[in-house]
């Protein structure tokens, strides 16, 4: 979406203003503008296009503006520096860093006068109050392509600067429903007594002691069925283990550890239209009474014409438009002396020493950033495997076995398949998959491949699949399909189908003496090799070894390939579509085919 905010346009007579007019009209609309580079947002302040000449059609004007954006993209510099509020034009590494960069420069006090501001984040404008400006910024980010990964890096970084108290307090409490409807659920109901977690549970699964301190500081002011709390909670869950953005079963997993991060009784208060309030202990006065404001009213994208100041966003490529519901705006009012929703009061917390990065023992640094400089890869097609696995029903195992979230299985799954093919451990293919990969890998891990896997690549006979038992204190049964190197399930003390095979046969040379999550690991890449064959025509090694370049942030992840090296198998297959929001990877993943990257 391309606009216009204002054009000035001077010529001899009316006719020729309104022929200039109808012109610049026609080239925006045909003009193909290069953006900032591969995954960034371009914002340009302004753009002179200069002489318009009536005699020449609209495709001319088209290519003088293209050549001008060309220019301004080439120039642009990074937003995060001290030199871009007088450039005219500016770049981010992607559509959720700009909500983050804002952020972080409110909490911090620093100014926020820059001209791209209001661009970059849809209605902020530098007069607005702190409070109501951080929670735009977190309505913005849950409607970037990154979604609530996006909130939840918004959250980890204030929390490594230190900053979060000062966004959690100008949330309200009937905001809470809006972000937990962003995790894709609805408020859970009340949790029992019998569903509180364990002692030790929440420290198991919430090792970061800092983070988990604020969390439960911040569960005991709200309240445990606050839905902020829960949300708060959920964030905290995925800050420690990306993975668990996949999990059906988050919000619900998250109301059990509020329940049990509070000491007490939840305390409460009535609003005046009958709904649960926070507690009216600690109130800071003065603030604004707005939900998630609604998206606002600046640019989409475009470029001004003339020698128009009016600013311009042009938007990276399929940039998603998630949008989350918001409640309705209030005018502020005066700050009352109890909480009742809504209110112009904003819940803070007492200052606090600021915590370190989640995830980060006391006194280390956080990781550094990526470079901004594309890096070469000798692996370029690995995330070709995104959607390979998507249509062997990825997304319905993690949704049936759970614990393998816990296991970081894709991560480890296509760093195993890339290690496999001659991958070296230093490649940024593999840098940015193993870079969370923590913790021993498990004793016991039985699994049970989806049925549309099975359906795809697994080779049947008459007969039914091999079962192999191996005996020990729990016996194990090993499935697998009838060539023996395809394992679709592991079970123990439990024959699958009622199948008694004969006491001779043993498992295939390659999955001896595997442990569970080592035949899951095998089972999945021979899925993943034997779909590729059946309906790619093309070998892994073919699919995934090609030279490319990687760019990675947070949320992020770009793929850069020579035009030239363009495979009619890949594109015949879809492999090389945009795969977009992956949430099982917990990154927003796509491709892009320049010339000279090879």
């Amino acid at each position: 979406m391309r606009r216009v905010g204002t054009v000035r346009l001077a010529a001899r007579s009316d006719a020729l203003v309104r022929r200039g007019a109808l012109l610049l009209e026609d080239a925006l609309r045909t003009a193909s503008f290069p953006d900032g580079g591969p995954g960034r947002v371009l914002l340009i302040r302004s753009l002179r296009v200069g002489v318009i000449q009536g005699h020449l059609p609209p495709a001319s004007l088209a290519l003088s503006l293209e050549q001008r954006v060309r220019e301004l993209a080439i120039s642009a510099v990074y937003a995060g520096e001290d030199s871009a509020a007088h450039r005219d034009a500016v770049f981010f590494r992607d559509d959720a860093e700009p909500t983050v960069a804002l952020a972080r420069r409110l909490v911090r006090g620093a100014p926020v006068t820059g001209w791209f501001w209001p661009l970059a984040v849809p209605g902020f404008h530098p007069s607005q109050p702190r409070d109501e400006s951080l929670r735009l910024v977190l309505a913005t980010a849950l409607r970037t392509s990154a979604g609530p990964a996006a909130a939840m890096r918004l959250v980890e970084t204030l929390h490594a600067e230190g900053g979060l108290d000062l966004l959690l307090g100008a949330l309200r409490w009937h905001e809470g429903p809006v972000l937990l409807q962003s995790l894709g659920s609805r408020p859970p109901g009340p949790v029992l007594p019998t569903e509180v977690p364990a002692p030790g549970e929440t420290a198991r699964v919430l090792p970061s002691a800092p983070l988990r301190a604020s969390v439960a500081r911040w569960v005991e002011t709200w309240g445990a069925e606050d839905a902020r709390s829960v949300w708060l909670t959920a964030v905290a869950l995925v800050l420690e283990r990306w993975g668990r953005l996949a999990d059906v079963r988050l919000v619900e997993r998250a109301a059990r550890l509020a329940a049990g991060l509070v000491s007490g009784p939840a305390r409460t208060a009535r609003g005046r239209d009958g709904h649960e309030a926070p507690p009216s202990s600690p109130v800071a006065r003065g603030g604004s009474t707005e939900a998630l404001p609604p998206e606002g009213n600046g640019h989409e994208g475009g470029v001004p014409s003339a020698d128009s100041k009016q600013p311009t966003r042009v938007a990276a490529p399929e940039e998603d438009s998630r949008s989350a519901p918001s409640a309705p705006r209030h005018e502020p009012g005066p700050a009352p002396t109890t909480l009742k929703p809504p209110a112009s009061s904003a819940l803070v917390a007492p200052e606090r020493p600021a915590p370190e990065a989640p995830g980060m023992e006391a006194g280390s640094q956080p990781r550094a950033p990526w470079p901004e400089v594309p890096l070469p890869t000798v692996a370029g097609g690995l995330l070709f495997l995104v959607p390979v696995l998507e249509r062997l029903g990825i997304s319905t195992l993690l949704e049936e076995h759970p614990s393998l979230l816990e296991l970081d299985l894709t991560d480890r799954l296509l760093s195993f398949i890339a290690e496999r093919l001659g991958v070296p451990a230093t490649d940024p293919s593999r840098v940015i998959l193993e870079t969370h990969l923590r913790g021993p890998r498990p004793v016991h891990c039985p699994f049970a491949l989806p049925e549309r896997l099975r359906t795809q690549v697994a080779i049947r006979r008459e007969d039914a699949p091999l079962a192999f038992h191996e005996g020990g204190p729990l016996e194990r049964t090993v499935l697998t399909d009838a060539t023996g190197r395809l394992p679709l399930a592991v079970t123990y003390g439990v024959e699958p189908g009622g199948a008694n095979p004969p006491p001779e046969r043993t498992l295939a040379p390659a999955l001896r003496g595997e442990d569970d999550l080592g035949l899951l690991l095998l089972g999945l890449r021979t899925a993943a090799r034997r779909w590729c064959r059946r309906y790619a025509r093309l070998g892994l090694h073919e699919l995934v070894r090609r030279p490319g370049r990687i760019t990675a942030t947070r949320t992020h992840v770009d793929v850069l390939f020579d035009i030239q090296q363009a495979d009619i198998r890949v594109r015949s297959a879809g492999l090389d579509v945009d795969p977009g929001w992956v949430p099982w990877l917990g990154r927003v993943v796509r491709f892009h085919y320049l010339h000279g990257e090879s």
